[in-house]
């Protein structure tokens, strides 16, 4: 398996919300920020396409037209509006959902389509506006990657027919309510997400970061060899071999480029992997300690209760498929140093 999946098989993306926007007349919707929604054991990231006709992407004092096919993604979900024109007047999704008799979005998954009306007069703008929420410490790998915003098209690099048969087909769907449209939501928003995921890949901005390290052919082959077998004591020097690189440059081009030292991420990765054994299966601690190269259950637990704030069997009984999800803990695994490589 690639790299990219294997941090997807570890994220658990799923749709909350998913609605249809008839945009008439003179309208603009405020999107709000992070505020509404966001909590410490999800990621929340809206998105907005253009079905069809033109609207206005504000953000801050800046103004970027949006023609049908344009794709809006709002990972860090900063405060943005959509409007027909740079001087409309914004009002609250918020406000504009409650007065067209809907439930405001709470977080939790919607089990049927939504379709509201902004403004007034002939039908202008069509927008397919929705929420997926992404969890797990590996999502967290990719979350901290995007930028606050970003704008995808169909008919250049960043889209291409399969995206947009992904986003027809959520539109579809969206207009009948039958059984089944959970599931097919989610599993459709599931494929929106990796769609975005291999997007940033080709986006000539995203100079940094995993993404960035992945179109790096070298730092790729690095992170192939760590994501195929954890296991392994790699170290720096066995690293370059596998990149094709002297230690020294490939050490320094990984830091640029991933944020971390290869070190650094091989323990993190290895910790990810852990966590999701200990509350997926019923593997022994130690055996998990072993399959992951941890040299001793000394290292294992005392690198994972630095990253996680238990150690690994308390964390299995108070974490398991009956507890609440899970908290963000990528800060720390971020600076975590292993003992076993």
């Amino acid at each position: 398996m690639d790299v990219l999946s294997e941090i997807l098989a570890l994220s658990h993306v799923s749709s909350s919300v998913l609605s249809e926007i008839d945009c008439r007349g003179d309208w603009a919707i405020d999107m709000l920020d992070k505020s509404v929604a966001a909590t410490s054991q999800w990621h929340a990231m809206p998105f907005h396409y253009v079905l069809d006709g033109e609207a206005y992407l504000r953000h801050g004092e800046t103004h970027s037209l949006l023609h049908a096919g344009d794709l809006i993604v709002a990972p860090g979900w900063p405060p943005h509006a959509i409007v027909s024109h740079p001087k409309s007047v914004a009002i609250a999704i918020t406000d504009l959902i409650s007065a067209n008799g809907l439930e405001v979005w709470d977080g939790s998954t919607i089990s049927r389509p939504v379709t509201f009306v902004a403004g007034d007069g002939k039908s202008v703008t069509r927008l397919l506006s929705g929420v997926f929420t992404i969890k797990g410490h590996a999502a967290d790998m990719l979350m901290s990657q995007f930028p606050p915003l970003m704008k995808l098209s169909v008919g250049d690099d960043t889209i291409d027919e399969q995206f947009a048969t992904a986003l027809s087909f959520m539109h579809q769907e969206g207009q009948k309510e039958r059984p089944g449209y959970v599931a097919v939501a989610e599993r459709m928003t599931d494929l929106l997400f990796i769609q975005i995921i291999r997007s940033c890949t080709s986006i000539a901005e995203m100079q940094s970061g995993l993404f960035a390290a992945l179109a790096d052919k070298s730092i790729a082959r690095a992170l192939k060899a760590i994501h195929e077998d954890p296991s392994v004591p790699w170290t720096v020097s066995s690293l370059a071999k596998k990149a094709g690189l002297s230690r020294t440059v490939f050490a320094k081009r990984f830091h640029t480029l991933v944020g971390v030292t290869p070190i650094q991420y091989l323990t993190r990765w290895r910790l990810i992997v852990a966590e999701d054994m200990l509350l997926r299966s019923d593997l022994p601690v130690g055996e998990i300690q072993a399959r992951l190269g941890f040299s001793s259950s000394f290292a294992f637990s005392r690198a994972f209760r630095f990253a996680f704030g238990d150690s690994p069997r308390a964390y299995r009984k108070a974490k398991g498929p009956s507890s609440k999800d899970m908290s963000n803990v990528a800060g720390r695994l971020e600076n975590t140093t292993p003992r076993s490589s």
